[in-house]
């Protein structure tokens, strides 16, 4: 930008100046005056810029002099000439931070390598089972995916069953592959009769025998009963199995 400013002042006498202005050099000296005397000086940038980039991955937050200003890679806006302090935050990495030099009117290229705070964690199940970690859902099956240093509860859930789990240690540089056995069923026992005897029995559609029969290690929760005998008409029921009881 251009300023501009005048004094009236005698002609034929002597006087000092100063300019300045933020984030450039000042500019100073005497001038005699005639007629119109015009002072021009083009000041000198006081200022410079910083590239940021972080690797191994962008995306890091940018912290300069403790102001934010945004996600790498990124460039500042102007930057009084002199040290400044660069830091850089991501998930999943640690905190880096560095000193870095502008100089008058130059971008100072700044990449920053990160350390990484996490191991690659594979993790197979049943494949109906659902994977949580330290309590967060992560999928059914398979899950693979970042997980940060330290002690972890990895446990695999499923409807009515006994959940798995397992507590391990994480240390960086070692890539972790573990399975967790299959959440086990939670049963009970249904013991059916009918009149007249002989019945087929049917539960969820599948076959379980004839009437009188004492099924065991059948899966708690809602299912459906059906009863079928030819000559007779069948008969269809909704029945709720309860852990470790008998349903008659």
């Amino acid at each position: 930008s251009v300023g501009e400013a005048s004094k009236l002042v005698n002609e034929g006498t002597t006087h000092t100046y100063k300019i300045e202005c933020k984030l450039y050099h000042a500019e100073s000296g005497s001038v005699t005056v005639n007629e119109k005397t015009v002072i021009e000086k083009s000041l000198r940038p006081n200022f410079g810029y910083i590239n940021i980039s972080t690797s191994p991955e962008q995306g890091a937050k940018v912290f300069v002099d403790d102001d934010y200003i945004g996600e790498s890679p990124i460039t500042t806006d102007k930057l009084a000439s002199g040290n400044h302090t660069v830091r850089v935050m991501k998930d999943m990495y640690r905190m880096k931070e560095q000193p870095f030099t502008v100089s008058d009117g130059q971008t100072t290229n700044a990449t920053i390598n990160m350390d990484a705070n996490f191991v690659n964690v594979t993790l197979d199940t049943d494949a109906d089972a659902e994977i949580y970690v330290d309590e967060e859902y992560k999928g059914k099956g398979r899950w693979t995916g970042r997980i940060s240093e330290g002690s972890h509860i990895f446990e695999a859930r499923k409807q009515n069953h006994k959940p798995t789990k397992k507590t391990i240690d994480l240390v960086l540089g070692e890539n972790k592959t573990m399975t967790l056995e299959a959440p086990k069923p939670i049963s009970g026992s249904i013991d059916v009769n009918s009149s007249p005897m002989s019945a087929e029995i049917y539960i969820d559609g599948k076959y379980y025998g004839q009437t009188p029969n004492y099924i065991n290690e059948i899966l708690i929760g809602t299912h459906e009963l059906k009863l079928e005998k030819q000559g007779c008409a069948p008969i269809t029921k909704t029945i709720n199995v309860k852990e470790g009881e008998t349903l008659t």
